[in-house]
């Protein structure tokens, strides 16, 4: 499993780390913020999309997972999306999470 330092930008400038035991073990249970680091940079144009596309080539990825809010759940539809059309295997899977409470469930 890989990190990307920065969060998008790590994934648009080929930048990670592979995550081991003995480098997570002062971050279990406090997100990964501290370890990796994050950008509020979006998955939108067709250069971030070649960008991210050539990185997952590159670690040969079987899967990609975004974690974010409102934003990132449609980076992360748009990438698979391209995925699809482009063939390419990394399959991209995002994890709701926010600090803003701007995603939740309603009970019907």
């Amino acid at each position: 499993m890989f990190g990307f330092i920065g969060g998008n930008k790590g994934i648009f400038n080929q930048k990670w780390i592979k995550i081991t035991r003995e480098n997570i073990s002062n971050y279990v249970n406090q997100s990964g913020f501290h370890l990796l680091g994050r950008s509020s940079d979006r998955l939108r144009t067709a250069q971030d999309f070649a960008l991210t596309q050539e990185t997952c080539k590159k670690l040969d990825l079987d899967g990609l997972i975004l974690i974010g809010a409102s934003h990132t759940l449609t980076d992360a539809a748009l990438l698979a999306d391209h995925f699809l059309k482009e063939n390419i295997k990394t399959v991209v899977n995002c994890v709701p999470c926010t600090i803003d409470n701007n995603i939740h469930y309603k009970d019907l």
